[in-house]
C-alpha cells in the first residue's frame, strides 16, 4: 500500500495474553499476532493499545499492548491522544505526525454563557412573550 495510508487498529487482537513467558518462544499469543502484522508491514503505524484513565490522575490502564511491552518487542512506539501506536522502523515509513495530530484538550463551561437579548426587552415584555408562546403552543393548558 502506498503512502499515505490508513492506520489500522490491532487493539482487539492485542487484548489477549501479552506475557513473555508463554509458548515456546517466550512471547504471548497477542504479542505474536501483533508482531506478525508489524513485520509484514515495516514502517507502517498500527494502533496497538489505548490508554484509559480510571479516574485518578496517576491511575492509567492500557488496553492492548502498552508502551513498555511494545518497546521490549523491538517496536518504535509513540502515544498520541491516548492511543499507543507502534511500528517496526523502516526507511520508507512516514512520521506519525503525518497521520495524527496531537489534540489539546479544551476546557469548556458546561453552562451556556448568558447574553443580553438583541431586542432589549424588559422583564415584563419577556414574561408576556413567554406566556403568549405557551398559549399558542399549548392551548388550554395554562
Amino acid at each position: 500500500m502506498s503512502a499515505p495510508y490508513r492506520i489500522n487498529s490491532l487493539i482487539e487482537m492485542c487484548s489477549g495474553d501479552l506475557s513473555y513467558d508463554k509458548g515456546d518462544d517466550g512471547v504471548g499469543a497477542a504479542m505474536r499476532r501483533a508482531t506478525g502484522w508489524l513485520e509484514a508491514n515495516p514502517g507502517r503505524w498500527f494502533v496497538v493499545g489505548e490508554v484509559v484513565s480510571t479516574g485518578s490522575r496517576h491511575n492509567r490502564l492500557t488496553v492492548g499492548i502498552d508502551v513498555s511491552s511494545a518497546r521490549r518487542a523491538g517496536f518504535e512506539v509513540t502515544t498520541v491522544n491516548n492511543k499507543v501506536y507502534a511500528r517496526i522502523p523502516h526507511p520508507s515509513g512516514l512520521p506519525i505526525d503525518v497521520f495524527v495530530t496531537k489534540r489539546n484538550p479544551q476546557r469548556t463551561d458546561p453552562l451556556p454563557r448568558l447574553q443580553s437579548d438583541p431586542f432589549e426587552w424588559s422583564l415584563s415584555e419577556l414574561r408576556a412573550a413567554a406566556e403568549t408562546a405557551r398559549d399558542w403552543l399549548f392551548p388550554g393548558v395554562s
